[in-house]
């Protein structure tokens, strides 16, 4: 996992003597916020942190060399599976990984694969129960 972008430091009181929390990105040494509550500054920080860890792909979902890229038939299946619950693979890389399909590894897209399979079979039984309450 890769170092957190923001913390909270703790800055001088205040003119009536209220100690002070700086929300502080490190990475350009800005301020983002500052509050009187520790634990207010420590709940912003988590907040971010993980907002920004969201954006970014893991780095275990990505190809390092040419060997551990996603091969042309997991490339094939995770588009025919998407297609046929009327989604778009890419969509759903993007969405799961942040990445686009063509820059994932093996076993990211072993994974990709097993998430839409176990989503498309889920769908199947939701429509079987619901056919046959109706009766069909």
């Amino acid at each position: 996992m890769a170092e957190p972008r923001y913390e909270a430091q703790e800055i001088n009181p205040d003119s009536e003597g209220k100690q002070q929390w700086r929300i502080t990105d490190k990475t350009t040494d800005s301020r983002i916020a500052t509050s009187y509550v520790k634990d207010h500054a420590d709940l912003i920080v988590k907040a971010l942190n993980f907002h920004d860890e969201m954006q970014s792909p893991p780095e275990s979902a990505l190809a390092k060399t040419l060997a551990d890229l996603i091969t042309p038939k997991q490339l094939v299946a995770i588009r025919a599976i998407a297609s046929a619950m009327g989604l778009k693979g890419e969509d759903e890389c993007q969405r799961t990984y942040g990445c686009h399909l063509e820059e994932i590894s093996r076993v990211a897209a072993s994974a990709l694969i097993d998430d839409l399979k176990s989503r498309n079979d889920s769908n199947r039984t939701e429509r079987e129960q619901w056919n046959q309450s109706i009766g069909w």
